[in-house]
């Protein structure tokens, strides 16, 4: 059985990370589907989930951390208590999170055809921090 650390009418905890946090029924979630998200995640219903964190509006407006069973690199680790500071294996959700991040950004900024788009390096498509970016990359 998996345990949290909050509940599901708690705000998420400021941290004073630059994240600003609100309430997820001022965000229009449901309390009742929160609170059944909670059960299952506390019951072991959802296997192998650890964090969720729903962001909404630019706010996190949802976070829980439950224990459960980890590996690192391949290597089990039994029980591990979840926090915000725990580090955790990605596998492969890279590249899941990079496809998305190119594709709001074939979306927002409108340069190109899609194929065009695939050659170039992911960061020039964020202009607004071009002078951030290290010529070297490209």
């Amino acid at each position: 059985m998996n345990k949290s650390a909050q509940g599901p009418t708690s705000p998420p905890m400021a941290l004073h990370d630059q994240w600003i946090v609100g309430d997820f029924a001022e965000h229009g979630l449901d309390a009742s589907k929160m609170a059944e998200l909670r059960d299952n995640l506390r019951t072991g219903k959802l296997e192998f989930s650890h964090v969720v964190l729903i962001e909404k509006e630019g706010r996190l407006i949802y976070e829980i951390y439950l224990i459960g069973k980890d590996e690192r690199w391949g290597t089990p680790l039994d029980e591990v208590a979840f926090s915000p500071n725990t580090f955790h294996d990605l596998f492969s959700v890279t590249e899941s999170v990079t496809s998305l991040l190119l594709g709001i950004a074939l979306q927002e900024s409108n340069q190109g055809p899609f194929e065009e788009a695939l050659s170039r390096p992911l960061p020039t498509f964020f202009l607004r921090r071009a002078d951030d970016l290290d010529p070297a990359l490209f």
